[in-house]
């Protein structure tokens, strides 16, 4: 019997190692998430930010290709404007956000890998 006790005992000890360590891993998996969650927040009130300081129609056609990933002929055929003129405005949007982007990195961690994904997304 007192053995049974003394193996009862040391199962109970392992299974409660195997919890506690479950519950810090879940634990600091969710400060992580939150930590991102809350960078995410900022970054994208700076693109925001970014985006309604541009001129209308760069407005528009970098909300149109960048956010809604509509080609230049899609977003041409709703601005009423031909393809080029949609890679003018975004090529001139896509600067003035990646400059203010520069501007705030110093604030944001997130936001220079933000004007990196931007640099790199314009499409044809």
């Amino acid at each position: 019997m007192a053995q049974r006790l003394v193996t009862d005992h040391y199962r109970k000890q392992a299974r409660n190692t195997v919890f506690y360590k479950q519950v810090r891993q879940d634990s600091s998996e969710t400060a992580n998430y939150t930590d991102e969650e809350l960078d995410g927040r900022e970054t994208k009130k700076i693109l925001e930010q970014a985006i309604s300081l541009l001129p209308a129609q760069q407005q528009r056609a970098f909300n149109l290709c960048k956010i809604e990933g509509k080609s230049y002929k899609e977003a041409a055929a709703l601005m009423s404007i031909s393809p080029e003129t949609v890679h003018a405005h975004l090529v001139k949007a896509t600067q003035s956000v990646k400059a203010y982007f520069h501007n705030a990195q110093q604030h944001i961690p997130g936001a220079l890998a933000v004007a990196l994904i931007l640099s790199e997304q314009i499409l044809y």
